[in-house]
């Protein structure tokens, strides 16, 4: 998958570039909620599947821009119960220590 896959990235107009959270909100909070589940765990797929490297530093750079509301803290949140899931496991330690590693 690449990036630009990602339903909560626009590319630029001119494709240029791109940005990072570009969301709209519903107006409905059950859907902004549900929506902001669905974003981080397309992002959780995305890291999964791509080796080059974490955008989520870009992820909440470009969110800091926008008025924070259902959609971000749920993406947010999902992020943090699939982060303290993951370290829950000795298996997943084992692999952020291997991948400093290497």
């Amino acid at each position: 998958m690449t990036v630009d896959r990602l339903p909560f990235v626009q590319t630029s107009l001119a494709g240029s570039g791109h940005s990072f959270w570009s969301v709209t909100s519903s107006g409905n909070e059950f859907t902004d909620a549900k929506l902001g589940r669905e974003y981080a765990m397309a992002y959780l797929e995305f890291e999964a599947t791509n080796k080059d490297g974490s955008i989520l530093s870009t992820i909440f750079h470009h969110m800091q821009h926008v008025e924070q509301g259902t959609i971000e803290r749920h993406f947010l949140f999902t992020i943090a119960s699939a982060l303290e899931t993951a370290l829950e496991n000795p298996w997943f330690i084992d692999a952020l220590r291997y991948r400093k590693v290497c």
